[in-house]
């Protein structure tokens, strides 16, 4: 299998050879250890299981695989692809706050621009302070019974249930003694 420069270099970083990197991708984006191994080492589907069973357990177990794969996982988490392939890191609301908040201060002062850069930053902080403090009022709290004998809806059933019963039982005494006179 041919690999790119980027990959060889990338799995030469990590001290492993580029199909081990390959695997880790792919186990860093879903699938699972078999699967990555099988995609990736085709040319070993004509071992038996318990070959390719030792040699993807040896691949997989080593200290260098599970920093690699650990590294793989933390990097893709925190970034984004763009459609034009490049990459960008998440950045947090505090940080992109600030960013925008140098961003208006180097403007000239007086300018329209800078005016939106603040009012940009001020939104910024609002939405920053939403989300970690969310009013009380706002939030709706349902709580349960801790017994289902407890629940004012099952109780309502069964009173409900018990005056169908009654009044069935009323009507069948009533038609009882109608039937006998």
């Amino acid at each position: 299998m041919d690999f790119s420069k980027r990959i060889e270099k990338e799995a030469k970083k990590y001290g492993v050879e580029a199909q081990q990197l390959i695997m880790a991708d792919l186990i860093s984006i879903g699938y699972t250890t078999n699967e990555a191994y099988e995609i990736v080492y085709q040319e070993n589907s004509v071992l038996n299981f318990q070959q390719n069973q030792s040699i993807r357990d040896g691949k997989t177990k080593s200290g260098r695989f599970k920093e690699m794969l650990s590294d793989r996982i933390e990097k893709l988490s925190s970034r984004i692809v763009l459609p034009n392939g490049e990459d960008i890191e998440l950045i947090s609301t505090e940080d992109a706050a600030k960013q925008v908040l140098r961003a208006a201060q180097a403007l000239p002062e007086g300018s329209k621009e800078r005016g939106e850069m603040f009012v940009k930053y001020t939104d910024l902080l609002r939405r920053n302070t939403t989300v970690d403090a969310e009013p009380e009022e706002d939030n709706i709290r349902i709580y349960l019974p801790l017994k289902c004998n407890d629940c004012p809806l099952l109780q309502e059933y069964n009173e409900k249930q018990k005056e169908i019963e009654e009044a069935r039982k009323a009507k069948m005494q009533e038609d009882s003694t109608n039937s006998l006179e």
